[in-house]
């Protein structure tokens, strides 16, 4: 089996996100060998295996019907070895870019993970997970200014970063004029991804931006979807409301979600839906279950009927801010 080509995602919306009416994760298993039981394996040690995470892992794969999925914990004991030796699908989460990466060299996992991707398993990275794939780590700390380069699997041969665009990639250029050419970055934008082939890029449901060095500075360009149907179709449909229609109908703020977000290109799918219920995650990433008024206000703020207001479901907005070192802003899955 050839291997198959990485996806990379900015967060986690993409794993919920459909095209021409698939979702994605459908089509991500397309290549894949069905000889036997499709098997998923979860990575969580860029953030500590935390278990909130995983849920949504759960919430995706349920959506494709794959049952049999494991999270596979940072000790990587042989029960975990012996699943992640059989998966086809290997998510890598987000969360801290170093903090995975030494664990998956401390424990061997490093090895397996190469070892399967050569054998044709899908693998898809999130936030650090996605860097992790890539060329080089970005590594910054607040105790220093300097940039620090961390190798990494260099599946992918191009330095990653992601939802860093309010910041306006100032640390992808950073890395890249320090690299003086040596190798070229590609920023991926809040609810973005890309698929990375033998010889193309192809950016999912956003742009991508692409950072090279000209021998004097660092320059830019916007990478667009191939297809504007394919590449921004709506985060979330007409069936996919955040609210449970009671015996009196929606109320008067449920039709204006509705009438406002329903087929809004770029908005930012803040409920992810699960067995029927509707599960509604903080910038933690923690589980929470609001009453409506605190919903609204937690993601419209003062102006709770503007999708470009402050917490809004805009495009990029302060809930998908990339702060501190690492990736530990990531919302989704680490």
């Amino acid at each position: 089996m050839s291997p198959q080509p990485p996806y990379l995602l900015a967060d986690c919306q993409l794993l919920f996100w459909k095209r021409q009416d698939r979702l994605l994760l459908e089509a991500v298993l397309d290549g894949v060998a069905r000889d036997t039981a499709l098997r998923a394996a979860y990575i969580g040690a860029s953030n500590g295996d935390r278990p909130e995470f995983y849920g949504i892992f759960e919430a995706a794969v349920d959506a494709i019907g794959m049952t049999d999925r494991r999270m596979i914990d940072s000790s990587f004991g042989p029960d975990d070895r012996a699943f992640l030796e059989g998966a086809q699908l290997i998510v890598l989460a987000g969360g801290d870019v170093r903090l995975g990466w030494n664990t998956f060299e401390k424990t061997g996992m490093k090895d397996v993970i190469l070892g399967r991707s050569a054998q044709g398993a899908v693998l898809i990275g999130i936030s650090a997970g996605a860097v992790q794939l890539g060329r080089y780590g970005i590594v910054e700390t607040p105790e220093s200014p300097a940039t620090e380069l961390l190798d990494v699997f260099k599946l992918v041969p191009l330095v990653i970063d992601t939802h860093d665009e309010r910041a306006e990639w100032a640390r992808l250029s950073r890395a890249i004029h320090l690299l003086e050419g040596a190798a070229t970055g590609l920023g991926i934008p809040s609810g973005g991804g890309v698929i990375v082939h033998a010889d193309t890029i192809e950016p999912l449901r956003r742009p991508a931006h692409e950072f090279r060095f000209d021998g004097t500075r660092v320059t830019t360009r916007c990478c667009a979807p191939k297809r504007v149907t394919d590449g921004f179709e709506p985060a979330c449909k007409t069936n996919e409301w955040p609210f449970t229609v009671g015996r009196w109908g929606l109320t008067r703020d449920q039709r204006i979600w509705k009438r406002r977000f329903a087929n809004e290109p770029e908005v930012d799918c803040p409920l992810l839906w699960h067995n029927g219920i509707h599960r509604i995650w903080d910038t933690s990433g923690t589980r929470r279950f609001p009453s409506i008024p605190t919903y609204w206000r937690r993601i419209f703020g003062n102006s709770r009927h503007s999708p470009n207001a402050a917490g809004g479901c805009g495009g990029s907005t302060p809930r998908s801010r990339a702060t501190g070192h690492g990736h530990r802003s990531a919302k989704c899955c680490g």
